[in-house]
């Protein structure tokens, strides 16, 4: 049968381009849709289902005006289990989370839902929130070993002398290779909002098994024909979730669900999803661009510290007029010392601009330089004024434009962060 006349995805991870990107079209416009009487009359996600895949990608990532954010850990909880296995998600979603679960059981075992030959009889985590700076460490880590291995293919190690020399050839690096070519981020911020992180950085996402979201015959064989999903995608609803259409198996917390509000404002957790002073992205989450700087610097002084103890000394070949001759000399590498990072490498004169370069490599920007050097100046007028913050923040609303117009050319949606819910 040709694609065309399919009715359901037949998509797995050995499908070919080509039928990897019909059969998802017809996983989207035809899996968890309302029926339609005529081909002209619009189909909508059912109730209780809200697709992340393309309409909501940076769900948990992003706040409400544009900002890349990610959770602060101390406001993590822990989600019921019925093992010593320990999962985590945001204080309030653990709690939803917990009267889901027991609300579940309670009808399972009561026999008001079917117990038997059904995945959904019971809930309990599979995976859930996952640290970022751990994902970060081991994705910096890769790169560095490229990079490595690019400087010895391509000569360029006997080019770096000292840690500025380093800097230099990492930044070729990355503008060449990895945020040019490959489209790979290297900041902290790029890193949250590309493919690589996936949502459960959030601690708004809980998936209660694991399975192949590439695979859409078992995800509709599996997960949406269990006689007990309608059930499941009513008490998620119920309880301040939504289903997540592309991975069925996956609850997010709906923040602008009357349960999630209720439970946001109530004393223990006292936010709330609207904007303001006690907005949960605000008290919850770190906006990831006051921490670029810091990591970017750390990974750095790391990379070149991890150069010079592994390979501590450079070459350099030199010609000789007495002898006719080209006779190597080889130099130690210059340590970086505390004194000199405080001195040249502080973060006035030499992060604010660095840091916020590499961030413009990974966007499509189109500022000059005389533009940027402009950025990077007054950024220090305000370093100087009312600190390193304020500067940051600065020179954040001179990229955050570039990142809202990228995303908003694929999703439309970016500064609406809650996913959409129909009642």
């Amino acid at each position: 049968m040709a694609i065309k006349d399919q009715r359901n995805s037949l998509a797995t991870k050995e499908s070919n381009t080509y039928e990897l990107y019909e059969n998802r079209k017809i996983y989207k416009d035809a899996t968890l849709m309302t029926d339609s009487h005529s081909p002209d009359e619009p189909r909508f996600i059912i109730p209780g289902v809200a697709d992340f895949w393309y309409d909501r990608r940076l769900y948990g990532k992003v706040n409400r005006t544009g900002d890349i954010i990610i959770m602060r850990e101390d406001f993590l909880h822990t989600l019921p289990t019925p093992n010593d296995k320990t999962f985590y998600a945001l204080n309030f979603v653990a709690v939803a989370f917990d009267e889901m679960k027991k609300y579940v059981e309670k009808l399972s075992k009561s026999n008001m839902i079917p117990n038997q030959k059904t995945l959904f009889a019971l809930i309990n985590p599979a995976t859930a929130w996952q640290s970022i700076y751990d994902e970060y460490h081991d994705y910096i880590s890769d790169i560095y070993t490229i990079f490595f291995d690019y400087l010895v293919d391509n000569g360029r190690e006997n080019k770096i002398n000292n840690f500025e020399d380093f800097v230099d050839e990492f930044f070729i690096f990355c503008k060449n290779y990895i945020t040019g070519d490959a489209n790979t981020p290297i900041t902290l911020s790029g890193f949250v909002a590309s493919q690589y992180v996936d949502a459960r950085c959030g601690g708004l996402t809980i998936d209660l098994f694991k399975a192949r979201a590439s695979n859409d015959i078992a995800k509709v064989k599996t997960f949406i024909r269990d006689v007990n999903f309608n059930f499941f995608i009513d008490a998620a609803n119920r309880h301040g979730f939504v289903v997540d259409k592309n991975v069925p198996w996956r609850l997010n917390a709906n923040l602008s669900s009357d349960y999630m509000k209720l439970l946001m404002a109530s004393p223990g957790f006292d936010v709330t999803y609207s904007l303001g002073p006690k907005n949960i992205f605000d008290t919850y989450y770190f906006k990831t661009y006051t921490l670029d700087l810091i990591l970017l610097r750390k990974y750095l002084y790391d990379m070149y510290d991890s150069l010079v103890s592994s390979v501590p000394n450079y070459s350099e070949y030199k010609f000789c007029n007495d002898t006719g001759k080209t006779k190597k000399f080889t130099y130690g590498r210059r340590p970086l010392g505390a004194l000199e990072k405080d001195k040249k490498y502080n973060v006035e004169d030499y992060w604010l601009g660095l840091s916020y370069r590499f961030r413009l490599l990974e966007l499509k920007h189109d500022l000059v330089e005389e533009n940027i050097k402009k950025h990077i100046k007054n950024a220090k007028s305000v370093y100087k004024i009312r600190g390193e913050i304020e500067s940051l923040k600065y020179l954040h609303e001179h990229t955050k434009r570039f990142f809202i117009d990228a995303y908003n050319k694929i999703d439309g949606n970016l500064v609406i962060d809650a996913p959409p819910h129909h009642t």
